[in-house]
């Protein structure tokens, strides 16, 4: 099976050449370098309105002189973002003169661009699923590889049989809250738990689920994985445990691209010494809040499939373990079901 989806978060990794973050740009390669041609370096930098396609040159040329991969996309971009239009208006009207106070702003963006800030975090949104999420240096960019997630989840709900109660969800390390918010908005009989250590990211996931019409359908909580729910004598048990942990080993955080190295949470990349830390522990606790014959699935990184893989099958609770690929035909996602016998506590609580 494969699902939408691309790259990695390691498209982050400085060896991987696929930095491809969303359908509207990718975040591209600025080599650090103090070279710059002076003469572009001014027509950049000097005030007074000027035209869209000569404010687009110079800006395109400004990156390309540090080093940025891929210039031209990131120039249109930022121009579209500090004009407030859209990539038909550039080009329909080249010589229409662009208003100072947003030429300014693209100067600025430019700036912040060579100094390897992703697009995202300039623009502050970014969309996943056809939703807008508001995003910064709190949570991870949400990625075309995480959609792949969304889309297992929403398949594997939609697969149970007619006349079920309401699907229950659990997401760990909701980060931005796009996978939670985005299965909110496609299920909309779900009740749904995301959770995270990150207070800064829960408000901001709580910011995106009213952004999105969704306040009142999702319940944020604060904790480590499966400490943020309650003593798992009394905790709800859930149709599905869904999660994009942090999966890049420690020894290789020093050697991501500037844009991830610099900008992204680390808390949210590290993934501890092998990568595999928080996999050993979500299949050591999903076992106790999942329903006998619910569904665990989780995000893993480029090569890793296998080796998640063995830590579930390592948990008797855990069966019918199985991956999917995203569109590059990497395995992106790695399944397990809940063992149907043996229920641990009544399947009936419900923190929604």
């Amino acid at each position: 099976m494969k699902c939408a989806g691309n790259g990695d978060r390691c498209p982050a990794r400085a060896a991987d050449p696929g930095a491809n973050l969303g359908p509207r740009g990718r975040v591209g390669k600025i080599r650090e370098t103090a070279s710059c041609d002076t003469e572009s370096r001014e027509t950049v930098s000097r005030g007074g309105a000027r035209g869209y396609a000569a404010l687009l040159e110079a800006g395109r040329r400004f990156l390309a002189e540090r080093g940025a991969e891929d210039a031209a996309r990131d120039a249109v971009e930022l121009l579209c973002l500090a004009a407030g239009c859209d990539r038909a208006r550039l080009y329909a009207y080249p010589d229409e003169s662009v208003p100072d106070a947003a030429a300014a702003r693209f100067r600025d963006f430019l700036h912040r661009r060579a100094r390897h800030e992703p697009i995202q975090y300039i623009a502050g949104t970014w969309e996943f699923m056809g939703l807008t999420f508001r995003v910064d240096r709190s949570v991870l960019i949400p990625r075309p590889d995480t959609e792949c997630l969304a889309e297992c989840v929403l398949r594997a709900v939609r697969a149970r049989a007619p006349g079920e109660e309401p699907p229950r969800i659990l997401d760990l390390c909701t980060g931005s809250g796009c996978v939670a918010v985005c299965l909110a908005f496609f299920l909309r009989s779900a009740h749904i738990v995301a959770t995270d250590i990150s207070a800064a990211a829960l408000a901001l996931a709580r910011e995106n689920a009213a952004l999105n019409g969704l306040a009142d359908r999702l319940t944020f909580l604060e904790g480590d994985l499966f400490a943020a729910l309650p003593n798992a004598a009394s905790a709800p048990r859930f149709d599905v445990i869904c999660a994009n942990p942090p999966y890049i080993p420690e020894e290789e955080i020093p050697g991501l691209m500037p844009d991830v190295r610099l900008y992204e949470p680390e808390l949210a990349l590290n993934g501890g010494p092998d990568g595999l830390g928080f996999y050993r522990r979500i299949a050591e606790g999903a076992p106790r809040y999942l329903r006998p014959g619910g569904t665990l699935a989780v995000e893993v990184g480029a090569g890793q499939a296998a080796d998640v893989a063995a830590i579930f099958a390592g948990r008797a609770e855990l069966t019918a373990i199985s991956t999917v690929r995203d569109l590059s035909g990497l395995e992106r996602v790695v399944f397990a079901r809940r063992a149907l016998t043996g229920a641990l506590f009544d399947t009936n609580t419900c923190l929604v």
